[in-house]
Parts: structure tokens; sequence; C-alpha cells
């Protein structure tokens, strides 16, 4: 990509070392560069023209023409990467495989859709088609929350600025994909308790108004062991003619008279 199709405002971010990354990129691992660098800065300059008798001479000029070299070698590198950082897709020879991750994932194939869109990412990772799709890609997958992280880091992108409609619609369609596993995921604490009707007890159970046969009640006992008190019938007794205690023999029989 040919340097002048950017502006100048994008070259000036290049003279302090890691600014680019961090500015246009929002990339925090070229913080450590931006702290480094202005605190070397400021040392230098507090020094060498502030206050020259805190160093040995030696020492604030080695730092200085040091110092002075790291700064160069660092603008000339931003210079000529600024056009492949902002522009990633003009500046590379790779194919675009985004249209063939779209028709991979229109046709069920997730695993090489995820596989193109990796590559896809791989050279420019603000695209924001790429990044939609890959969403739905882990979604489709049940990766809830490894979508839900990739799509908010693309909307605090700047170039998604322009796609706050697709990113809430894919927002809710993650909702809904979360509603739907959390709600198949718990069982059902309302199930009714099963009970067994009395009159479908199991056979050697029975109730207690059906008694087995060698249980007979109390009374029935009672009446079965009570002796029989009643006179034999064969003892032809006048019931006219009194009888006296003499007319009973010892054995409890009656005495005929002779």
């Amino acid at each position: 990509m040919p340097a002048g199709a950017l502006t100048k405002r994008f070259f000036l971010t290049c003279f302090w070392p890691g600014l680019p990354e961090l500015w246009f990129l929002g990339n925090f691992r070229a913080l450590p560069m931006v702290v480094c660098f202005g605190l070397g800065l400021n040392a230098m300059l507090v020094t060498r023209f502030l206050y020259p008798g805190w160093a040995p001479e030696t020492v604030s000029s080695m730092l200085f023409w040091v110092g002075g070299l790291v700064w160069s070698f660092c603008v000339w590198r931003s210079v000529r990467e600024l056009p492949r950082l902002l522009k990633p897709r003009e500046c590379t020879t790779a194919e675009d495989r985004f249209d063939d991750a779209q028709a991979a994932y229109l046709q069920g194939d997730l695993e090489t859709a995820e596989v193109l869109l990796q590559e896809v990412l791989a050279i420019e990772a603000r695209d924001p088609p790429a990044l939609l799709l890959l969403c739905g890609v882990f979604r489709q997958t049940g990766r809830i929350d490894s979508a839900m992280q990739l799509i908010d880091e693309a909307a605090r992108l700047e170039v998604c600025d322009g796609w706050a409609v697709e990113l809430q619609g894919e927002r809710d369609r993650l909702d809904r994909a979360a509603q739907k596993a959390d709600s198949a995921g718990q069982p059902d604490s309302q199930q009714p308790e099963s009970h067994t009707p009395d009159s479908q007890q199991p056979d050697h159970q029975q109730p207690d108004h059906q008694q087995p046969d060698h249980q007979q009640p109390d009374h029935q006992r009672a009446e079965m062991q009570t002796p029989d008190k009643t006179p034999p019938e064969s003892v032809d007794v006048d019931q006219s003619t009194p009888w006296l205690e003499d007319d009973w023999d010892e054995t409890g029989d009656f005495r005929e008279a002779a």
C-alpha cells in the first residue's frame, strides 16, 4: 500500500514508540513501551538540560546518544509498519477467505467455517463481518461464553461503530441461546410425587380390614374356647319333678331311682 494513502496525522503517532498500536488498535501490549519511552525521555531532559550536575557528563552523553538511536529505529519501524497496521488487507497477497467461510457456515460446516475465519482474522483482526460470523459459529456450537467475550471485544472497536445494529442482534440471539441452555440444564423441581393408591397395594401388604384366615378376632377366639355348659340332651329328665342334690352321683350323672 503506498504511504500517500494515509494522511500525515497518522504518521505523527510514529514519533512516540508504541503509540500507533495503542492508539489505533487498543493493543495494551504496547503500553509498557509507551511508558518506558516517556520515562527515558524525561530522564534525559532532566539530566541533560535541567540539572546537568546530577550525573557525570559521560553518562548523560551516552544516554543521550543511545536513546536517540533507539528512538530513531522505533520511529523508522513504526512508519514502515503503519500502513500494514491500519490497512492489513491491502498490504497482503493472501487470498481473502471470508466468502468461503460464509458459504461453509450456510452449509452447516461449522468446523471449516471456523478455520477459515481464523485465517481471515489472522490478517485483519478487526474485521467486523468476520467477528460477527465467528460469534455465530461459537453460538451454533454451544460456546456461549466465548461468543459473549468476542462480541464484547468487537463492540469496543472503533471500526465496529457502524455495525451497532448487527452487534445488538447477535447479542440478543446469544441471550436467547443462553436462556435456553440454562432452562434445559435445570431439572424439573415441581414434579408431582408418585403415591400408590390403597387399592393398588402389593399383594403382600393386605389392608387392615382383610385379615388372614389364621388371624381371627379376639371375640371369635373367646367364643371358640368357651365350654358348652348346656346339659346333654341324652338325659331324659322330667322337668315337672323337683330334684334334690341326692339325686346326682359324685360324677355329676343323674342317679336313677331304684
